[in-house]
């Protein structure tokens, strides 16, 4: 038996509200029976321990105020597609910046900071690290790690910021400002997280980053989610090894694939 089938995993849930510094805390149960259904119904799937698993590791390093991590694994793990589903079961807004061209890169992370301070939505931005742009992970680091919100507002947009929080039209004086950002600070710290995805060396900074190993799919954890009967699960698999010897490439994630043609034009459960 699975270490998580013998115990029950609770993390306690930080809801921010809308006054600085307050919150309402929640214990929640990362593997009784009501979340995984919750996962269950998202997925559209079973399931299986690994997925589980993985899980948990990620959402007890998430739910941790101020925390962000490093997803290492191999390329193909299904990385992005975990972090998806932290962020529909917890209510994080998902923003995925490798879909962000090099223009729209720090405006998309200036719009969801933005929305953070102003309209208390809790963020999860998620990128996958590779050669290409490392000059934008530094930039992460600087912005959820060291908290240089220069990066993202200027002081126009800051003193904007502080009237929208006062509700006032008053011009802002300096002392005020430097309070004002200070408390910025601690709600991009409160309600942003950052995850990186990373297929290349990288400096981790231990200060910014938990580092979160992630166990990538095999075919028995696809069938797990897929397929109801053991004994179709050993025939697939058997199939698949078949054909896997004929393939130029090969990766598991063709076996997902196979697995979901299937699925999608046979109607009966399996």
């Amino acid at each position: 038996e699975k270490f998580e089938n013998d115990k029950i995993f609770a993390v306690v849930n930080y809801h921010f509200t809308q006054k600085i510094g307050k919150f309402t805390p929640k214990i929640i149960k990362l593997n009784d029976d009501s979340m995984m259904k919750k996962l269950s119904d998202l997925m559209h799937s079973n399931v299986s321990e690994l997925t589980l698993s993985n899980f948990i590791k990620l959402s007890i390093s998430l739910l941790k105020p101020g925390n962000h991590c490093i997803i290492s694994s191999i390329t193909g793990s299904a990385r992005i597609a975990l972090c998806k589903l932290f962020s529909s079961v917890f209510g994080f807004n998902f923003v995925d910046l490798n879909e962000e061209e090099k223009v729209s890169f720090l405006p998309t992370i200036k719009k969801n900071v933005h929305a953070a301070i102003t309209e208390n939505k809790t963020q999860l931005f998620v990128m996958r690290v590779n050669e290409s742009n490392i000059s934008e992970y530094n930039l992460l680091c600087s912005i959820f790690g060291a908290l240089n919100i220069g990066h993202l507002f200027t002081i126009e947009e800051i003193d904007s910021l502080v009237q929208k929080c006062e509700q006032t039209g008053e011009k802002v004086e300096i002392n005020k400002r430097r309070e004002w950002m200070n408390k910025f600070k601690f709600i991009i710290k409160c309600k942003c997280r950052l995850v990186i995805a990373k297929d290349c060396q990288i400096i981790e900074d231990v200060k910014i980053f938990d580092k979160v190993r992630i166990i990538p799919p095999t075919m028995d954890s696809i069938c797990e989610n897929y397929i109801e009967k053991q004994n179709l699960r050993s025939l697939f698999i058997s199939i698949w090894e078949k054909i896997d010897k004929f393939l130029p490439i090969h990766h598991v994630n063709q076996f997902y694939d196979f697995i979901k043609t299937f699925l999608k034009f046979y109607d009966s459960p399996v």
